[in-house]
């Protein structure tokens, strides 16, 4: 190969490109810096389903708030001579058996049934976070023992549980919370657990470890907020179980009792007339069915927008 000898080339002003100190450019960040919460919202965004289920979840609640006010006629009182009457411009989804206006108990049963699962799904959350960090954080014996307790919890039969707590405290809103909570929490509990075992080794953990950072500290400054997208998302599937619970327990006749009224308890109410007016079954199943794939969609979106694995 033939050789170049640099020392006679010779350069000239035209093999050079006077560069533009002027450019004030040059030093613009092409992509701002965003959070990772602010990073979530953004691709959150982008899910076109997930904000679909938002905007409906969000008019059902509106809806469950403003409703009953909208019309004229109370949820408990009904005019018997009105009975059974189909939809029509006075009596929008109709009236029931007792002549009580279904529009009205729609919105009034969704706010039960909302509020049940909301506060079922916190009170889910907020023991399976502390049990499931605790057994996590220690682990050995301690973990061993407490994941027994959690198989044993959870091999007890739902309904037993429903019907031991009903003749306890009696039917009604309360008890259902208290029953479906009692082993519901098991679930988020081996959820949290599995996320703190990945976690727990970090180095940022054994550094605040070795500066004697008590464990309850490090329990819940670092561990927990670090399962936070993972909570997110197990708060919108937990609710709407809650929400299908509350209505299978009231269908069967073990949740919210008249004059009070839920979708499950319209929905029951509804059955033994469905050959004849389906209607009084179509706008509770409807809300039910609505409110629960909402929930799920939502937290599809939310898992893909909380997955840090995903950030660009």
């Amino acid at each position: 190969m033939e050789s170049i000898n640099y020392e006679e080339i010779q350069f000239t002003e035209d093999d050079f490109k006077k560069v533009d100190n002027d450019n004030l450019d040059k030093e613009k960040i092409l992509r701002p810096s965003i959070t990772y919460w602010q990073d979530a919202w953004r691709r959150l965004k982008q899910n076109k389903v997930a904000i679909l289920a938002m905007i409906i979840l969000t008019g059902i609640i509106i809806m469950c708030v403003v409703g009953p006010h909208l019309t004229q006629w109370e949820y408990e009182i009904g005019d018997v001579s009105q009975k059974n009457q189909p939809p029509s411009a006075e009596h929008w989804f109709g009236t029931d058996k007792l002549g009580r206006d279904i529009f009205t108990r729609i919105w009034v049963g969704g706010r039960v049934s909302i509020v049940i699962g909301i506060i079922g799904a916190f009170i889910d959350i907020c023991i399976g976070l502390i049990y499931g960090g605790i057994a996590a954080y220690f682990g050995g014996i301690v973990d061993d023992i407490m994941m027994r307790i959690i198989e044993i919890l959870s091999s007890i039969p739902y309904l037993v549980l429903v019907v031991l707590v009903s003749l306890i405290i009696g039917k009604g809103m309360v008890s259902l919370i208290v029953a479906m909570t009692l082993t519901g929490w098991c679930f988020t509990a081996r959820l949290v657990r599995g996320q703190i075992l990945q976690i727990k080794g970090q180095d940022y953990i054994l550094a605040a470890q070795a500066l004697g950072t008590s464990p309850f500290k490090i329990i819940t400054k670092h561990l927990i907020p670090n399962t936070l997208g993972v909570i997110i998302v197990a708060i919108t599937f937990d609710i709407p179980s809650f929400i299908f619970g509350e209505a299978f327990l009231s269908y069967i006749g073990l949740g919210i009792q008249s004059p009070m009224t839920s979708w499950g308890a319209l929905a029951s109410d509804a059955q033994q007339n469905m050959a004849f007016y389906p209607y009084q079954l179509f706008f509770p199943a409807l809300m039910i069915s609505l409110t629960m794939l909402s929930f799920q969609l939502l937290g599809d979106g939310l898992r893909d927008a909380l997955d840090p694995k995903l950030r660009q």
